[in-house]
């Protein structure tokens, strides 16, 4: 998986109707957040990230290659679920069926498009490919911290 290294400058992401591209810039940009600022947060599976106290970005280990990704949001006062994602490292390892958007990576449960995705993008963290977060230990199981 290529992880892209600058947003786009023109629009906001949040205005960009190609998910492909979209996906493109959002998901690497959430590795490199989680990456750098994730933790465990009380309510929240896995390993996560809050930004600006609204929003925030978790992933759970799903398999040796896989991750779900999820991002809450304040909508009508109150916190929501607005991004859902299964991501697999190796395409061929997948459904084609479910992992339909970029190149095979991607299987969408639910996204609600905003502003939240322009909060991501705004954030200074480094974009990762969801191999790189895998090498940092990023998304460890409960069996590969005891080691």
């Amino acid at each position: 998986m290529v992880s892209n290294t600058s947003p786009q400058t023109f629009a906001p992401i949040s205005t960009v109707r190609n998910r492909d591209k979209v996906l493109s810039y959002l998901l690497p940009k959430t590795f490199g957040i989680i990456c750098e600022k994730g933790h465990s947060l009380e309510d929240y599976p896995g390993c996560s990230a809050r930004l600006d106290g609204e929003l925030t970005l978790t992933g759970c280990h799903l398999g040796p290659d896989r991750v779900v990704l999820s991002a809450y949001w304040p909508l009508n006062s109150q916190i929501t679920k607005v991004f859902s994602a299964h991501v697999i490292d190796l395409p061929s390892s997948g459904d084609p069926n479910f992992y339909r958007f970029w190149n095979g990576h991607v299987g969408v449960m639910s996204w609600r498009r905003g502003a939240w995705e322009d909060t991501v993008m705004a954030n200074a963290a480094t974009p990762l490919s969801l191999s790189e977060t895998f090498l940092r230990g990023v998304f460890r199981t409960e069996n590969q911290l005891l080691q």
